[in-house]
């Protein structure tokens, strides 16, 4: 494996040197000379440099919340996000980079108990979880959290999750398109 690897590589460098030289010499009346730069009446000639391609003038904004991923932490790749269950998937990628940054990172529980649709695994009510907030979202769930890609969304028919199944999503109809149906 490592001798293809390795060939490949050659291969593609070979062709690439080619490609630069053929790009050098485009123009037929350029010429070249034994010029030393800076000495007077050496005519300090250079070679053409390539040109890159103009680009245009106002290039589409990039939406980094409509880029999917082609490696999963998780095993396997995810469903659609219909097949999750979500009909609007930039809705839910914004909720959650706004849960992420806003919400978790600044201990803002009691948003985090409206998002939650309880019971939920060792929690009962909403008094429970802000009782327990702590223990639930210690710094090592903190870091699950902050650490997920929003482009990296594991999804099939039970909703989305995140960290290997530690928090599992479904769809809601709220400003942040999702609702926390578990935390493990």
């Amino acid at each position: 494996m490592r001798k293809y690897i390795l060939f490949v590589f050659v291969v593609s460098t070979f062709f690439a040197c080619q490609n630069d030289e053929s790009a050098t010499n485009n123009n037929p009346d350029a010429k070249v000379t034994d010029a030393v730069p800076g000495q007077p009446g050496s005519g300090d000639a250079v070679a053409p440099q390539p040109t890159a391609p103009a680009l245009p003038e106002a290039l589409p904004p990039q939406n980094p919340l409509r880029e999917e991923q082609e490696v999963w932490e998780e095993e396997g790749k995810p469903t659609t996000w219909a097949a999750a269950g979500f009909d609007d998937p930039l809705k839910f990628k914004a909720g959650f980079e706004k849960f992420r940054t806003d919400l978790v990172a600044n201990d803002k529980k009691e948003e985090i108990a409206g998002l939650i649709r309880f019971p939920i695994k060792r929690v009962k009510t909403k008094e429970e979880f802000l009782n327990q907030y702590n223990m639930i979202f210690n710094e090592g769930t903190k870091a699950y959290i902050m650490a997920s890609n929003v482009n990296q969304i594991y999804r099939n028919q039970l909703g989305a999750m995140i960290a290997g199944g530690k928090i599992w999503f479904t769809p809601a109809n709220n400003e942040y398109g999702f609702q926390i149906v578990t935390i493990n």
